[in-house]
C-alpha cells in the first residue's frame, strides 16, 4: 500500500503496559499499521504549517473552520461507507494534512484574534480562558477516543 514499508515511525508500544499497573487496562493490546503512525505525522505536518502561516494567511470568519472540518469528516464517512475502504493511501494522507491545516488555523487564528481584538487589561484572561477550554476540549476528546477505539477495532 505505501511504497516504504520498511521505514517505521517511533511509537510508544508500552503506554497500554503502564496504564495496566492502574488495575484492569482501558486499552486492547493491538498491533497497529505502520499507516496510523505515518497519519499521526502527516497530520502533524498540516498543524506546524498552518500554525507558522498566521503572517501569511489569516482567516477573520473562523466558524468557518469547524463547518470545513465536518466536511472533511463527512468526506471520509462517504469513503468508507461507500467502499469499506478509502482506495488510496495517498487520499488518505491529502485528507488528514487538509485536516490539521485546518485544526492548526482554527489554533492559531483564535489567538491572533483574541491578541489583536481583545482590549489589553482583558487580553491575558482572554487567552486562559482560551487555553483552558481548548485543553478540556482536548481532555474530552481523548476520554471519548478510548471506548470508540476499542468499538471500532473488535
Amino acid at each position: 500500500m505505501f511504497p516504504n514499508q520498511d521505514i517505521d515511525f517511533p511509537q510508544n508500544d508500552r503506554l497500554p503496559q503502564k496504564l495496566s499497573l492502574l488495575g484492569n487496562s482501558i486499552f486492547r493490546q493491538k498491533k497497529h499499521s505502520p499507516e496510523t503512525f505515518r497519519y499521526s505525522v502527516f497530520y502533524q505536518l498540516g498543524v506546524f504549517a498552518s500554525r507558522s502561516s498566521v503572517a501569511l494567511i489569516r482567516i477573520h470568519r473562523l466558524w468557518i473552520l469547524p463547518i470545513i472540518q465536518l466536511i472533511n469528516m463527512g468526506i471520509f464517512f462517504a469513503c468508507v461507507y461507500r467502499t469499506a475502504h478509502i482506495p488510496s493511501i495517498w487520499l488518505v494522507f491529502g485528507l488528514v494534512i487538509f485536516e490539521g491545516l485546518i485544526g492548526g488555523g482554527a489554533y492559531v487564528n483564535t489567538f491572533y484574534k483574541i491578541s489583536i481584538e481583545i482590549p489589553e487589561p482583558d487580553r491575558e484572561f482572554s487567552i486562559g480562558v482560551a487555553s483552558i477550554s481548548d485543553s478540556v476540549g482536548i481532555s474530552f476528546a481523548g476520554l471519548l477516543a478510548i471506548p470508540l477505539h476499542n468499538a471500532i477495532c473488535q
